[in-house]
């Protein structure tokens, strides 16, 4: 049951990276910068829980 756990987490892990890389891209980008705070912003805050949530689905038990 732990090792699906981790599975679900990894994969919503993914799925919020994935997600907030193509935001970044829509409205952070276009074909030019057209608003830096979305570009610098929300890719660090999304990435850094994606990247989060990678490390939960990837860290050992403590308690076993």
């Amino acid at each position: 049951m732990n090792t699906l756990r981790k599975l679900i987490v990894a994969v919503v892990g993914l799925f919020v990276a994935i997600s907030i890389s193509v935001i970044v891209m829509i409205y952070g980008w276009g074909l030019e910068p057209k608003n830096w705070s979305v570009i610098i912003f929300v890719y660090f805050f999304g990435q850094l829980f994606a990247q989060m949530l990678m490390a939960l689905a990837t860290a050992g038990d403590k308690d076993a």
